[in-house]
This record gives C-alpha cells, structure tokens and sequence, in this order.
C-alpha cells in the first residue's frame, strides 16, 4: 500500500541528525532573534487571549451599528491586526458552536473592482462579534466558513494532544535553546507519534477495503444471478412466442378446412335436393303416365295381335332400310379415297363385300325383336378438305424449377399459398408446389421447393432476374433418373 511507503520516506536516521547538530543550532538563535524583534515591532493576539480580546472589542464597538463599528474598528488597527481579531473571536464562536469544530474560516483576499480586504475582515469580525453577543444565528455564519478541503495533515483519532504539546515545546523559547539533543528526542516524539497513528490508519483502511471486497463479490454474484435470470426469461418468452406463431397456424389452417368442409356440405345438399326435386318431378311423371294408360285398357287377345303385328311391320321396315343405307354406302365409298372406305381385306388382298346387312335382309323365320344397337346408322360421310375432325387432346406443359433459401419460420402450408399468391400478381401461374427438403443452419430455418409454371408464363420467369423476393434462388429442376 501506499501508507507503507509514506512510513519509509518518514524514517529519521540518527547519524544525519548527530552531523549536523551545529547546524541546528545556529538557525534555531537565529529564529529566536526574528521572533524577539517582531514581538518588540508590533501587537499581535499574542499578548492577549480570546476572551480578553472579546471584551475589549465589547467596550469599544459593542453599541455600534455595522455602519459606525466597521469605520471605528477600521481607524484604530490595520491588516495585520484585524486578521487575529477575527481568529480570536472564530475561536470563542467554536467553543459556543460544537457544530464548528472542525470548520475554517475563509482566507480573504484583495481584488480587483471589490472591496478592500480591511473592509472584508472587519465585516467578518462584525459578525462573528454579533454571533456571540446572540443576535445571529449558526446559518449566518455560512458565508465565512470555508468549503475548502480539510487540512487533517497533523489531526489523528489518537495522540491529538501529545502531538500539539509537542509543537508547542518545540516553538517555546525557554526550551528551545537547550541544544541538540532536546531537538533530536522531539523529532523522535513526532516521529513515533506519526507511525501510531498510521499504523491504527493503516489497520481501518484494511478492514474498509476487506469490507468493500466483501460486499463487491457479494453484488457481482447477484448480478450474475440476475443476468441468468433475464436469460432465462427471454428464452421462455422466445418459447411462448414461437407457441403463439404455431398455434395461430394451426387455427388459421383448421380454419381453412373447416370452411372448405362447410362449402362441400352445402353443395352436397344442394346436389341431394336437386336430386330429389328430379326424382319427385319423375314420380309425378310416371304418376301422369299411369294414369292416362289406366283409362286405355284393353283385353289380352287384342293386345297380342296388336303387338304381334306391329312387331312384323317393324322388322320389315327396318330390314328395308338397313338394305338401302347398305347400297348407299357401298357406292359412296367406291367415289372416295380409298384410305376411307368401309371394306375389309382377305388374305389374297381381295376386297370382300360386308354381309351384316343382308343377313338382317334376308326374310325372317324366327319371331324376335331386332336389337337397337345394330340398326343405328353410322355417319361416314365427310366433306371435301374438312380436317376438323382430326385432332389430338391438349394438355397443359409446365416448367418445374426449384426455389431455395425461403425462409421457414412459418409453416409450409402457408408459404405454398403466399407463393402462389406471389406468383399470380405477376401474372404467372404456378399449377403446383411441393415440398423437398428443411434445412437447419443455426438459427435459421429454410425451405428447399419444387414448383410447376405453365410453360407459356416461364419466360416472364426466366428473363426477369429480380421476379423473385430478395434473398430467393431458384434452378431448373433435375429429376434423379437424369443423373444417370
């Protein structure tokens, strides 16, 4: 520490003060000699004590006002004589305010465009003269007592009065003539007065500073806790948030379902109603029509012949008219190209002539109903230069490429829709999105996807470099067959 050097610098070696022991001397006569001619020259407080000076400023100046005392006062001393007027009664007024103690009185000085420095001192002597006679307070003295930092350089918690008397033996007159060795058992005095005194210093500034260590450490460990406490809380709040995120997801989404099963109840419904409405409309038709068959009955032999005949009209109708399409067709397709004509090949490459017709043609000797299905006409004939009917089905091409580096810090779900949604401000449809893979880099979540563009919106796609949000890559898509 510190104090420990300050003990060393303060050490006395005794051969140095036995060297110079004449040295000593000749200054010590030399200062007597000062003091006695400047005790013969001028009247300081020394001739007086404190309350000896009290009473003579209260004989004098007691029944003045400020005005009338400062002037008398002023008249009858000067500088010198004012400044241990004022520390006289300064001393009186300590003894009469404990409070005071260890307070100092203001150095005044003179300056420039202010008041003289006789009128300052007689001023403060005034008041402190007026203190003491009772008619001011403690907290009108403020203004003369210094703020300045306390001189502690010779006051101690112990050994106060030892190190006074010994300043006092060494300014004595009598005393201080005896010599050398009077001087060197003073200084010893001081000396091992001053290490007790730093050594009991020494003893409390320890026990401050093991007291503040203490109490450091002691802080430190709460602040430690506290930290670990706040960490702890924003993880649990980082954690309830991202509950929060998922939850409100979650109810976004059933939300969703919910309605699109709402919507297909409701169709459902309306497709069992329209249903039904159809059902009772054929009811009541089929109601009607039994109705109108009841009141045109007739007995079973007329119904059996009229059936009867009927049934032969029908099959001799419908042979003669299978026969006439039959010629029909076989003439027309003698006209036309020959990739068209309705024919069949032998294995001589012979054309050999369709007798599906004159089967039904020939006259019929079994009673039975002819099929519907083979007395429809077929309808062969096309128009010169018509190719409409020559076409394929047209289906839809799509681009599949592959976006990456899409933040997942929601669901897949919703970052389907808000794709497409993307997508379809821009004009460009995207028929589907699938979901390859979620990559984890620290803390950051992110989507790898494949998405189909119809072919004719790529090229909005792949001509324009900032289509996609910042941070969004996208790649042509590689199936896993094309690596091999």
């Amino acid at each position: 520490m510190s104090t420990s050097s300050n003990t060393t610098d303060l050490t006395v070696n005794h051969e140095d003060i036995q060297a110079n022991d004449d040295l000593f001397a000749d200054e010590i006569e030399n200062q007597n000699n000062i003091n006695n001619i400047n005790l013969t020259q001028s009247i300081t407080d020394s001739q007086f004590n404190d309350d000896d000076m009290y009473r003579i400023i209260q004989t004098k100046f007691g029944q003045l006002d400020r005005y009338n005392f400062k002037s008398e006062l002023l008249q009858n001393t000067d500088t010198d004589d004012l400044k241990p007027i004022r520390s006289s009664l300064f001393e009186l007024t300590k003894k009469k305010e404990h409070v005071l103690l260890g307070s100092r009185l203001i150095e005044r000085t003179h300056r420039e465009n202010g008041p003289s420095i006789e009128e300052k001192l007689s001023d403060d002597i005034y008041t402190l003269f007026n203190f003491l006679e009772g008619n001011l307070t403690s907290n009108e003295l403020k203004p003369l007592i210094s703020r300045g930092r306390r001189n502690t350089n010779a006051h101690f918690d112990t050994g106060e009065n030892s190190v006074h008397e010994v300043l006092n033996k060494m300014t004595n007159r009598e005393t201080s003539t005896q010599g050398n060795s009077y001087i060197l058992a003073t200084l010893l005095e001081i000396k091992q007065s001053f290490n007790e005194n730093l050594k009991t210093l020494n003893d409390k500034i320890e026990t401050i500073n093991e007291k503040f260590e203490c109490e450091i450490k002691r802080l430190v460990n709460v602040v430690h806790d506290k930290d670990r406490q706040i960490y702890s809380l924003k993880t649990e709040l980082y954690d309830e948030k991202e509950k929060v995120t998922r939850l409100r997801s979650e109810i976004k989404l059933q939300s969703q379902d919910l309605k699109d099963q709402e919507d297909k109840i409701r169709t459902s419904d309306e497709q069992r109603q329209n249903v039904f409405n159809k059902i009772v409309n054929r009811l009541e038709s089929i109601d009607g029509k039994c109705k109108t068959l009841g009141k045109n009955t007739m007995s079973y032999s007329e119904a059996l012949n009229r059936s009867a005949g009927e049934k032969m009209h029908s099959q001799t109708k419908t042979a003669n008219s299978e026969l006439d399409n039959h010629q029909s067709l076989h003439y027309e397709n003698n006209s036309i190209n020959s990739v068209n004509r309705d024919h069949v090949y032998n294995q001589e490459n012979t054309i050999t002539k369709n007798t599906y017709v004159h089967a039904y043609a020939r006259p019929n000797t079994v009673d039975r109903p002819v099929p519907t299905e083979q007395i429809q006409q077929i309808q062969t004939r096309v128009t010169n230069g018509d190719t409409s009917v020559f076409r394929g089905v047209v289906r839809k091409r799509s681009r599949r490429i592959v976006l990456y580096n899409v933040t997942a810090d929601k669901p897949f779900e919703l970052v389907d829709t808000a794709i497409r949604n993307f997508a379809s401000s821009k004009g460009v449809n995207i028929t589907f999105v699938k979901l390859l893979i979620k990559r984890q880099y620290k803390d950051i979540a992110t989507y790898t996807l494949r998405a189909n563009i119809n072919e004719r919106d790529f090229a909005a796609v792949e001509n324009d470099d900032f289509f996609w949000p910042e941070g969004v890559y996208w790649r042509d898509y590689i199936p896993q067959n094309k690596h091999l």
